[in-house]
């Protein structure tokens, strides 16, 4: 989505109190709308300057595995 002012358009039905309560509740479950699916090829995206970063390799592991994130995490 390309924004001509950098800024996402206002929505009437949506107020700062509604995005204060999303954020805050502690039972929300977010669910990708965009299947997650494999790879096409081993390396595709990996680029050989990138640093190995063991948080983001368990973070991908556990996307992979389709875990469920909540904020208590």
């Amino acid at each position: 989505m390309d924004l001509e002012d950098g800024t996402l358009p206002q929505h009437k039905s949506i107020n700062a109190i509604h995005i204060r309560r999303v954020e805050f509740d502690p039972n929300l479950v977010v669910t990708p709308i965009i299947p997650i699916e494999s790879q096409p090829q081993p390396g595709w995206g990996l680029f050989p300057d990138d640093a190995k970063d063991d948080s983001v390799l368990y973070l991908e592991q556990l996307i992979a595995g389709q875990h469920s994130f909540n904020k208590h995490m």
